[in-house]
């Protein structure tokens, strides 16, 4: 279909403006199929190739199992009321739905029609469009999780969904985790383990291992819910033998934020402190941290309890908070500096 061209008026139920067979090519360099929005319009099962800039406005383009779309080139503004109506099983995770995509605006622009139970969307990975799943409940932009992930691969994978889809991801479940190597929390991640009444998350570090690295842009809160948070060190971790040898259970780098709340418990950690910032924010209104090497390591932190305080570190500070609460530690690194 070239420039020029235009396919509009369907009244089929299925396919009436373009239907590829298996084996078919169906490739759209220009020109525009006009649906009436409550159609399927187009039907593929096999490839539906968009090239060039065409104009795609209220389809719905029903795509078999592993069938999928070519965007190579597409504008952003040239699809309008676009969605994919996906048959007989399709709903995989990580399915591949849109070849070179190349950008989240245009996977944005394809929504999904119908989809089963959980929250549903196309992200971006390398250049294609994929499908991407979290197993939980929306209601605005928050995504309840009530079945938590099950290990230390499926914790980042959550982590990681949060920050693709642009959710909120609050975990209410219970759940118990070794954690063998590093759960990110990347620009983008909004993520609350803030579990229920009688519910317990038991977050633990497997041998001399930071647990949660909140990075710039990233978001990580711990408790508030009526529920127990524990993130706990190994007993078994050898103490630091040197300065800068420490492994702290959460890290907050530039541009991060760390929130602990009521009922969180940052503790018991051999191998370093409980948290270390540089250049990020801690915000805590209530749990404890203790029973490690070292409470909290600071550089250059801004640090807020109830309301905002500023405090800037000309050098770095080592302190150990035993009460609940970062009031007090407040008022003793203010006496500090």
């Amino acid at each position: 279909m070239e420039s020029g061209s235009k396919i509009t008026g369907s009244t089929a139920s299925l396919g009436g403006g373009v239907y590829v067979s298996t084996g078919g090519t169906f490739t759209m360099n220009g020109g525009t199929i006009q649906g009436q929005g409550n159609k399927k319009e187009i039907y593929s099962a096999k490839t539906f190739a968009i090239t060039e800039n065409p104009t795609i406005t209220n389809c719905t383009i029903t795509l078999e199992q592993d069938a999928h779309i070519n965007v190579k080139g597409l504008n952003a503004f040239a699809l309008l009321n676009v969605q994919l109506n996906l048959l007989n099983g399709y709903y995989q995770e990580n399915a591949v739905l849109l070849e070179n995509a190349g950008s989240k605006d245009i996977c944005g622009k394809f929504a999904l029609d119908n989809p089963p139970a959980g929250v549903w969307w196309i992200g971006l990975e390398g250049m294609n469009g994929i499908l991407k799943y979290i197993n939980g409940t929306l209601s605005g932009d928050t995504v309840t999780v009530t079945t938590p992930p099950a290990d230390n691969g499926g914790l980042q994978d959550l982590v990681n969904n949060s920050a693709d889809g642009g959710y909120k991801v609050e975990i209410s479940g219970d759940m118990d985790i070794d954690i063998g190597s590093t759960v990110s929390v990347p620009d983008g991640a909004d993520v609350a383990i803030k579990p229920g009444n009688g519910k317990v998350v038991d977050i633990n570090a497997d041998g001399d291992t930071t647990v949660f690295d909140v990075q710039e842009g990233g978001s990580l809160t711990l408790g508030g819910g009526a529920g127990v948070v524990n993130v706990s060190g190994d007993p078994t971790a050898k103490p630091p033998e040197k300065e800068g040898a420490d492994k702290p259970l959460i890290k907050v780098s530039a541009g991060g934020t760390a929130t602990i709340e009521d009922n969180a418990y940052i503790q018991n950690n051999r191998a370093g402190g409980g948290v270390s910032v540089t250049d990020g924010k801690l915000i805590m209104t209530g749990g404890s941290i203790k029973g490690n090497t070292g409470g909290i390591h600071m550089v250059a932190v801004c640090m807020l309890a109830d309301r905002v305080r500023n405090l800037k570190c000309p050098e770095e500070k080592f302190l150990t908070i035993q009460e609940k609460g970062l009031l007090a530690a407040c008022i003793l690194l203010s006496v500090l500096l």
